[in-house]
């Protein structure tokens, strides 16, 4: 039996490894491995990105559970709003490295439903697809949680964050300017292609 997780989730080029197929059968095998929702869904900045979260999204509703799409943001935000938001389950559209998503138990039973077709069949209603606005902000609220903010405000730091063109700029700059700090953006424009340097 073929392995599909790697150390970072499940990798491969959009539209040669990862067809649309592949992604709503491994959805199908996720789904059906969660059994209920609500699902977190959130991606990154590459130009698929927003075109696989229609699948997943769609996939999800198809077998029955619900599911919110966050949008665009970053991994680790997207995995601490799961937790601290109280979904079942996140889905991150990423080509970043990212902290594992399920254990390895967990990876082994989703590949042999995959391998099995063992989905979900005709469940009793199709899930719905909402939004879900609240993923930064937890994100953001959960970091100074974590830290003495004040004692950064009363340093006012000049901070220069190089982004990457990544999905940290809808999140990194807003946490230095709420902790007081003058910031200096670089590649801040989120563009799928990484212009700036190296992703």
């Amino acid at each position: 039996m073929g392995k599909l997780f790697g150390t970072n989730g499940i990798r491969g080029i959009f539209s040669e490894d990862l067809t649309l197929e592949f992604i709503s059968d491994i959805i199908s095998s996720i789904a059906t491995h969660f059994k209920k929702g609500s699902i977190l869904v959130g991606y990154d900045g590459r130009d698929s990105s927003p075109l696989i979260a229609k699948v997943v999204c769609s996939t999800l509703n198809y077998c029955g559970l619900d599911c919110k799409l966050a949008g665009l943001v970053p991994t680790p935000a997207l995995e601490y709003a799961t937790k601290a938001l109280g979904y079942s389950g996140g889905i991150m559209i990423t080509a970043s490295h990212n902290p594992l998503q399920y254990s390895r138990k967990d990876e082994l039973i989703i590949e042999d439903i995959y391998f099995n077709k063992k989905w979900i069949k005709n469940p009793k209603k199709f899930g719905k697809t909402q939004t879900e606005s609240r993923v930064i902000r937890t994100y953001l609220d959960g970091i100074k949680s974590k830290i003495n903010a004040s004692k950064i405000k009363s340093k006012k730091l000049k901070v220069a964050l190089d982004l990457g063109n990544g999905a940290q700029a809808v999140a990194a700059p807003n946490l230095c300017k709420e902790l007081g700090c003058t910031v200096f953006l670089i590649n801040e424009k989120i563009d799928g292609k990484f212009p700036g340097r190296g992703s």
